[in-house]
């Protein structure tokens, strides 16, 4: 019964989560992977999902366990072996099988299965915002390859919800960043450029797309970030920097299409 084995492996990821065994952790995302992958041939969207909903309560699972000192050696023989941290890789490994469940979900014009991982995607960027800032680029820049896919596919609805939910996400980095640290400058940067990927997309699909649409969701951010808590923090003008030629750029494309526009 796949469904039974879809709570097995999460069974298993979370007691290899408890007794420090990552080899059964990955292998077990694997599984879960590979049913996914399997439901989505199939058409499956139950199944599918069902096997997607297991990622984001492994990884708070797993961001739980992490904060134990217990974990710091096998963190360092993580890194030893690797490149990465036991968290990073952990959540890089993680994101991978994610990105192929969606690239077969592109490939089978499935786009509710497509706004399902959009979903559990952004709730794993959640997770990453409450554990470790340094942690919440790569889930960031994987949503926003799932926006430009989905753009290119057509499923203006998908690409919009990552719109808003990066949107959404960036109201949480700034919610809770503690501004006596750094750290907001790479999810934000991400963000950012997550943003302006799709935007070129969506141009890219329709050039009759008003400029002050593809802008919306730049200027909300610029509001987002003019907050009191946030001035005279050291990353800023270095944030502001980049959003603003982001913003000039669709501007100025804008005043070269009214010209175009007005010239007889």
């Amino acid at each position: 019964n796949p469904q039974t084995l879809v709570r097995q492996l999460q069974y298993r990821a979370k007691w290899a989560i408890q007794n420090e065994r990552d080899d059964l952790l990955w292998s077990s995302l694997d599984g879960m992977g590979e049913v996914a992958l399997k439901a989505a041939q199939q058409h499956n969207i139950f199944l599918c999902s069902h096997a997607i909903d297991s990622f984001a309560p492994i990884v708070s699972v797993f961001f739980a366990s992490s904060k134990s000192i217990s974990r710091k050696p096998i963190d360092e023989e993580v890194k030893q072996e690797t490149g990465r941290d036991e968290a990073s890789y952990t959540l890089f490994y993680l994101l991978q099988r994610l990105q192929l469940i969606h690239q077969k979900a592109i490939s089978l014009s499935m786009e509710a299965l497509s706004i399902h991982l959009i979903r559990v995607l952004g709730k794993i960027a959640l997770s990453c915002i409450q554990f470790d800032f340094s942690l919440v680029a790569p889930p960031l820049r994987f949503l926003s390859r799932f926006g430009v896919q989905a753009e290119k596919a057509g499923w203006e609805d998908t690409s919009r919800l990552v719109v808003s939910t990066l949107l959404e996400l960036a109201k949480q980095l700034v919610v809770g960043f503690d501004v006596r640290l750094s750290g907001l400058q790479e999810p934000l940067f991400a963000l950012i450029q997550g943003l302006d990927d799709i935007s070129r997309a969506t141009f890219q699909r329709d050039r009759q797309t008003p400029i002050s649409l593809i802008l919306s969701p730049f200027l909300s951010l610029k509001d987002l970030l003019h907050q009191e808590r946030l001035e005279g923090y050291a990353e800023m003008p270095t944030i502001q920097a980049k959003l603003d030629t982001v913003i000039t750029q669709f501007q100025t494309l804008e005043q070269l299409l009214q010209r175009s526009t007005a010239t007889p």
